[in-house]
């Protein structure tokens, strides 16, 4: 859970890095020799200026996905290159193609000195903020089973769950002589894949999971299972139970 707290943390984060610049359009006629520049910056923080020496249009280019869907970046076309307003495309086409019409405008009106266009993608940053609030959750969630801790001690006859939450430890214990079986639970999701959990079954009928979240690595967990049952002599596994 720890690692797959840290790869959603870390995709976050790179995407907005990515998609959450906001970038910004100057010209001004008065400046001959670079009369229009482009500023990246992200929370206001500016990374880099590129200045333009001729701008001659503006255009929306598209790009198609295997499934048929179109998204859309505005490219100023120079002299010397195509250069690409933003790194990523978006499904916002209205709001692109007003910007696209709005630098063709100032460069089609003489008469008009200066210009700002700006330009951001709102929705790759709540996209790059919910991969990064879905890591932090899950790192968080991971960190609690770093101090779970079963205790099977036959000088007391009690199997003791030590648990650290938030700094404090929760502890329950449960007689020994009222385990009847220890076996792994398997569940089923919806594409078909596995996980599993060790679990320790009760004379009550009460089920006790040695872990609340299912898990893959099925060998491990048996190894697990058959040692508890060796050390407290159940003998083999209870299929009954799985």
């Amino acid at each position: 859970m720890l690692i797959f707290g840290v790869i959603f943390l870390l995709a976050g984060l790179v995407a907005f890095v990515f998609l959450g610049q906001t970038v910004v359009l100057t010209c001004d006629r008065s400046l001959r020799e670079t009369p229009c520049k482009i500023e990246r910056s992200l929370l206001g923080i500016p990374i880099k200026t590129i200045p333009m020496h001729s701008l001659r249009y503006a255009r929306l280019d598209e790009s198609e996905d295997s499934d048929g869907d179109t998204t859309y970046r505005v490219t100023l076309v120079t002299d010397e290159q195509a250069l690409p307003l933003t790194p990523s495309y978006s499904s916002a086409w209205g709001k692109r193609h007003a910007l696209v019409e709005e630098i063709n405008a100032f460069l089609d009106t003489p008469a008009r000195q200066t210009l700002e266009a700006k330009e951001d993608d709102a929705l790759g940053v709540i996209f790059s903020f919910v991969f990064i609030l879905v890591g932090v959750g899950v790192m968080v969630l991971g960190t609690q089973y770093l101090g779970l801790t079963w205790i099977f001690d036959k000088t007391q006859g009690l199997v003791t769950r030590q648990q650290k939450k938030w700094g404090r430890w929760e502890v329950l214990d449960y007689p020994l002589n009222q385990i009847k079986a220890v076996d792994v639970e398997c569940s089923h999701d919806s594409d078909g894949d596995d996980t599993y959990r060790v679990a320790l079954f009760m004379a009550s009928g009460e089920r006790v999971p040695l872990t609340s979240v299912y898990t893959s690595g099925w060998k491990g967990m048996q190894r697990t299972a058959e040692a508890i049952r060796q050390f407290l002599g159940l003998g083999g596994r209870s299929s009954q139970f799985f």
